[in-house]
């Protein structure tokens, strides 16, 4: 691992592009890219930003050790199992699987989820939950450098309005970490593609994601690199500048918006908080009751509402319709090679096997 620490973040660039491959995928201010299809060890077909890359990146504007996902970040790391977790973390647990399981639902009634659904391309779930904020036991990560560099250098600030806004850090330590996907034989078991048009954000950032185990830190991961670097204003600036304050990473999303909705609900259907036991290995004869139990705690803890209820997350995003329309006119603006025939992947009108003009891993 290396323990350099870097004058600053174009250091750091030169150094990883002097000892990789020299590629850098197409960008725009559409976030267009073209997209490669892969048939990975389980028989699925899944899409990848293109060129290929045996690397995979991830931003920090801090380093943080452990390196843990979202979900594990407040949660003692010292017992086997999430179930036996201190009462209060366990409850703080169940509550953000719960949210996860939300957003499941949410997804299968949205009509994008409905499309990836029909669509022969593969694309894990929780994966694309983490990547919309929920909280889940993946870490984001993006095929291109240029992204990685944006999130290491610039910081979100959360607004009274609700809204983010992205700041350049002037000072402290920033993290790149790299991974060499041609170290694991099978990496599309832990490392998943997202970067599918009918999901803008992950789609324009060329998301990956990475699937971590309870209890480890991802930089024990063999194969990571780590260049921890100096922040500089003027450097951080003129990153901000280029993705034109965030807005080119983070387009006007409905799936954004209903995992906003989510994170700010005070409102968890029941059966969301028993998926979420059972998930969490709690398999009690007296489930019903036990869920009772545990419902009553979580509000009492959390200040938020358990009922049967079941919740209708599109109706409460405002501007929805219009949102559909622009990201139907967002993906029919694309000029990319891959747009017809993703397209037709996601009409259903191509088969895994006859995907033309496309490499395959078999």
């Amino acid at each position: 691992m290396n323990e350099r620490i870097y004058s600053n973040i174009t250091e750091v660039i030169e150094v990883i592009r002097s000892t990789g491959p020299k590629i850098e995928l197409e960008e725009n201010d559409k976030g267009e890219i073209l997209l490669q299809d892969y048939r990975s060890v389980d028989g699925t077909i899944r899409a990848v930003p293109y060129p290929p890359s045996p690397y995979l990146y991830r931003g920090q504007t801090d380093r943080i050790i452990p390196c843990l996902p979202k979900l594990y970040r407040n949660i003692s790391q010292n017992v086997s199992h999430p179930r036996e977790l201190p009462r209060n973390q366990l409850l703080e647990y169940l509550l953000n699987i719960a949210k996860l399981r939300e957003f499941d639902a949410a997804l299968r009634n949205h009509p994008h989820g409905r499309i990836k659904n029909r669509s022969i391309i593969y694309i894990e779930q929780t994966a694309l939950a983490q990547h919309y904020g929920i909280s889940t036991n993946y870490l984001d990560l993006t095929q291109s450098l240029k992204i990685a560099s944006f999130f290491a250098t610039c910081a979100p600030i959360c607004k009274k309005t609700g809204e983010i806004e992205w700041i350049p850090k002037q000072s402290g330590k920033g993290i790149i970490y790299r991974f060499n996907l041609t170290l694991y034989e099978n990496y599309y078991k832990f490392f998943v593609p997202l970067a599918l048009p009918f999901f803008k954000r992950p789609y324009v950032q060329r998301a990956w994601a990475c699937c971590t185990t309870y209890g480890i830190d991802f930089e024990s991961t063999p194969g990571l690199e780590t260049y921890e670097f100096k922040h500089k204003l003027i450097e951080s600036e003129k990153i901000l500048k280029y993705f034109k304050n965030g807005e080119i990473l983070f387009p006007r999303d409905t799936v954004a918006k209903i995992a906003q909705v989510i994170n700010n609900s005070q409102d968890i259907n029941i059966l969301a908080i028993k998926e979420a036991m059972m998930h969490s290995g709690i398999l009690d004869k007296m489930l019903n009751n036990l869920a009772n139990k545990y419902s009553k705690a979580i509000e009492n803890r959390f200040n938020v509402n358990i009922s049967d209820s079941s919740s209708q997350f599109v109706c409460t995003v405002e501007d929805w319709e219009s949102l559909l329309k622009e990201e139907e006119e967002f993906f029919n603006s694309l000029k990319s090679i891959d747009a017809s025939v993703i397209s037709d992947v996601i009409k259903g009108k191509l088969s895994p096997e006859n995907l033309p003009g496309l490499k395959r891993n078999t």
